[in-house]
């Protein structure tokens, strides 16, 4: 097993059953030789039923993330389409630098994040969220790419937040 596998045993034991715990394991079956998989090993197809709950963003090199994608469900639980957008636009919910602090994470680790009872506010409305956010590369080193992957989970807001990170 390579690097980026042996990393994953953790946080999967602790993933919930439904798409995140989906998303993961198709993203850690591109993961060879201790390369990560990039965009161009992703196959809309394979994941067909959970395209509304994926979303894509951009990590380029200079540091302000763009969400490239975001899934028809996502969209409807945040109030709007940020597709195109930067992570630090209002738009994107006054949670917005906590996650971008989660998704700097990710990039400079390597390693997929995970969040699971996450409150998020948008439009002045708390909602729980689970959320995975995995490392993509292009060229199998340098993560360029987040794919991502969220929840949202009935009952009242405020409860405990737990972050995973393999």
């Amino acid at each position: 097993m390579n690097d980026h596998a042996d990393q994953q045993t953790n946080i999967t034991v602790r993933l919930p059953a439904g798409p995140l715990r989906r998303v993961h394991d198709y993203w850690a079956a591109g993961v060879a030789d201790g390369l990560l998989p990039g965009r161009q090993d992703l196959r809309p197809e394979d994941l067909t039923d959970i395209l509304g709950h994926l979303f894509l963003i951009d990590a380029p090199e200079a540091g302000r993330y763009r969400y490239r994608l975001i899934g028809t469900r996502v969209a409807e639980w945040s109030g709007g389409d940020a597709t195109g957008r930067y992570l630090d636009d209002p738009v994107c919910g006054e949670s917005r630098f906590r996650f971008i602090d989660l998704v700097h994470g990710v990039v400079e680790t390597h390693r997929p994040m995970a969040t699971l009872g996450e409150p998020a506010i948008f439009g002045g409305s708390a909602f729980l969220f689970d959320r995975l956010m995995l490392p993509l590369a292009a060229d199998g080193r340098n993560v360029d790419m987040i794919l991502g992957v969220a929840d949202m989970k009935p009952g009242p807001t405020g409860g405990g937040r737990r972050s995973l990170s393999a």
